[in-house]
């Protein structure tokens, strides 16, 4: 590099270097300082051998201790920025869940690291000293810069999307998806219907009760759902109550019934699901008329929703329905009376219900029946237990439904009202009346009253 090169370049850095604090890059400085000094050793003996200088060559040797200087500030201050090591988060920018804590590091060993939420730029009279995992509960940037004492790092910045947390305390399938999904693990009590098993895989899912798969079922938020993206995989443990109640290789029926499972929302096939189910049951429906017959081939527990009876007794016409409560075994009949939908639970607890005098029959699965029975029904507004149809020589009896097989001595007998235990009859076709006087009155669900106490709509006698 010849004289008047370098006399330019050197004094656009003094320049830079005056009014910026900064020249190109470090290394190019190293190189000029090089260059610097094995030209001021030149030039100085060429002015002890009394030979002649270039302007030039006069500037570089009369400024060339300043220069040195200045390049030496320079690249130690290029030094310094160099040794604090820029920090790091263990969370990427992106959504957050409840209980996503951040965790700072820097690799300089000794310095201190400030961070700050507020959207300001951290230093060391600036922000929060990181001492410990912080917690993130709302959109928040962060940014972060590391600091000893010779300087400080890069400043970094990581921006987090918090998403609220999902209560899985009563959610829909759905919902225990979209929460897996967002991080959000543990007890969740789900809700959703039996539609299929997976035979091993998901890619292998069956959307049928015509299974032979026993380790797990399939639920989904809709009946008929038959994308499995949409759908969790309940395992269902060997050995277990719920296994032998809810595995559609023995348990056709449950297909499409509709189901609340009260278990730990983890993996399972790498998708949202459970392993560990605490407690599950099944809906069973009580329509409109406010009776139904269930026939359960596992223990559980009575709803507080619901009041269930068995039968005790037959006689002139009625059947007395005895009020049972709290864990009736497996293959009880019953007579349900409410409406809507009633949640049985299933259960391995002691049987606490007394059904030993029970005279009601049933099936699990649609079965034909080829012995006279009486089945619950309707007819004209009454609801009673009616003679089945036996064209044919069978009828049928549709899954989980109790009959009560034909007496002895009730041949003649179409139709059985109900009468509760220590109350009256609720069959209120069977009323008679003797001289017009008021023997009986009913509100409209059939229940008989002792008399009259409030306006309303009232049957007498």
């Amino acid at each position: 590099m010849n004289s008047d090169i370098l006399k330019r370049t050197l004094r656009s850095h003094a320049q830079d270097l005056a009014e910026k604090g900064k020249i190109c890059v470090a290394g190019k400085a190293r190189r000029l300082m090089q260059i610097l000094k094995k030209e001021e050793k030149r030039l100085k003996s060429r002015r002890l051998h009394g030979l002649a200088l270039t302007e030039a060559e006069e500037w570089i040797l009369d400024n060339a201790r300043l220069l040195a200087l200045m390049y030496y500030y320079y690249m130690m201050n290029q030094n310094k920025q160099g040794t604090v090591a820029s920090v790091k988060s263990n969370v990427a920018s992106g959504d957050v869940v409840k209980g996503t804590a951040v965790t700072l590091t820097t690799e300089t060993a000794g310095a201190t690291i400030y961070y700050t939420t507020d959207g300001t730029t951290p230093s060391k009279t600036n922000g929060t000293e990181y001492t410990a995992p912080f917690e993130i509960t709302a959109t928040t940037t962060v940014k972060a810069v590391a600091v000893n004492e010779v300087g400080e790092s890069e400043v970094a910045e990581a921006t987090y999307t918090y998403l609220e947390p999902i209560d899985l305390s009563n959610c829909t399938v759905a919902q225990a998806i979209e929460a897996f999904k967002n991080g959000q693990t543990g007890e969740a009590t789900i809700t959703g219907y039996i539609v299929g098993a997976a035979d091993g895989a998901l890619n292998k899912a069956q959307f049928t009760s015509e299974t032979s798969v026993e380790s797990n079922i399939l639920i989904a938020d809709d009946a008929d759902e038959t994308d499995v993206t949409k759908c969790m995989p309940i395992k269902l443990a060997s050995g277990t109550v719920v296994r032998n109640a809810l595995n559609l290789a023995t348990n056709k029926n449950v297909y499409k019934k509709k189901i609340t499972i009260k278990c730990k929302l983890e993996a399972y096939f790498s998708v949202a699901g459970t392993q560990t189910v605490e407690t599950a049951g099944l809906y069973w429906n009580v329509s409109n008329a406010g009776y139904a017959t269930l026939y359960l081939g596992y223990k559980a527990e009575i709803p507080s929703t619901v009041k269930a009876h068995i039968v005790t007794k037959v006689n002139d016409g009625f059947v007395t329905l005895t009020q049972v409560e709290g864990v009736v075994a497996a293959n009880t009949g019953l007579i349900l009376e409410g409406e809507g939908e009633h949640l049985f639970n299933i259960t391995s607890v002691a049987t606490t219900a007394d059904v030993k005098n029970n005279l009601l029959e049933g099936t699990v699965a649609a079965t034909e029946i080829d012995v006279e029975a009486y089945v619950l029904g309707i007819v004209e507004g009454v609801v009673g237990l009616y003679k089945a149809d036996m064209a044919g020589g069978v009828w049928l009896n549709n899954a989980n439904k109790a009959y009560l097989p034909m007496p002895a001595g009730a041949e003649g007998i179409k139709s059985f009202s109900f009468r509760f235990e220590g109350e009256g009859t609720t069959g209120i076709s069977e009323v008679t009346t003797e001289n017009g006087e008021v023997k009986a009155i009913y509100d409209l669900t059939g229940r008989p009253i002792e008399a009259i106490t409030a306006p309303g709509i009232y049957i007498v006698n």
